[in-house]
């Protein structure tokens, strides 16, 4: 956990160094492995972030993960 917080911590550092030298908006993305509930998701909104998926008009609450197609040797394409 330690290290997703050192993470989220440079993203912010860099993120408002890139703000404050250009004054656009910065989008990011990244994957710390841990859920909303998490120090390093809490720190990240704490820090002004927004979340994309609390912006979007319709979302879906389904794992986000997907396994590898497989191959369908009938139709020769990959399900």
């Amino acid at each position: 956990m330690a290290s997703r917080l050192a993470d989220a911590k440079q993203i912010i550092e860099i993120v408002e160094k890139i703000y404050l030298e250009y004054k656009v908006p910065v989008i990011t993305g990244g994957d710390f492995n841990c859920n909303i509930l998490s120090e390093p998701y809490k720190l990240l909104l704490e820090a002004g972030f927004l979340d994309a998926q609390e912006q979007a008009v319709r979302t879906e609450d389904i794992k986000t993960w997907h396994s590898y197609p497989e191959y369908n040797f009938t139709l020769g394409i990959y399900d």
